[in-house]
């Protein structure tokens, strides 16, 4: 109780917290759509060479492959941030269980507390 004053002060925090996780992951999505596009035309490019009968140029694996490990560690941030959300509401349902249940206990003993009086 002395943490949060107010029920409504558990909730603010959660959402404040998984908002800011959102705007994370709505970034890094946005990196994420780049990036296919580029491996996209990376990869349109390497065939285009291969049908045109020449190797692919050591410089398109080159950027094919770090795009390929970009594009999996930005899957990776996202698959971190979605598993913090969903501990971030976790622990709110927990606080929010503790508070109830310690305000219900307050409330008792304040109750009983002005009955014998």
């Amino acid at each position: 109780l002395a943490t949060y004053p107010h029920e409504n002060d558990i909730l603010f925090v959660r959402d404040r917290k998984l908002a800011q996780l959102e705007s994370q992951i709505k970034a890094t999505e946005g990196t994420l759509k780049s990036l296919t596009g580029v491996l996209k035309r990376l990869e349109k490019q390497a065939e285009d060479d291969q049908k045109g009968g020449k190797p692919i140029a050591d410089q398109t694996k080159k950027h094919l492959e770090q795009t390929k490990h970009q594009i999996a560690n930005r899957q990776s941030e996202i698959a971190t941030k979605r598993a913090e959300q969903e501990n971030i509401r976790k622990q709110s349902d927990e606080e929010l269980a503790r508070y109830r249940e310690l305000k219900r206990s307050a409330t008792a003993k304040s109750a009983a507390s002005d009955t014998k009086k």
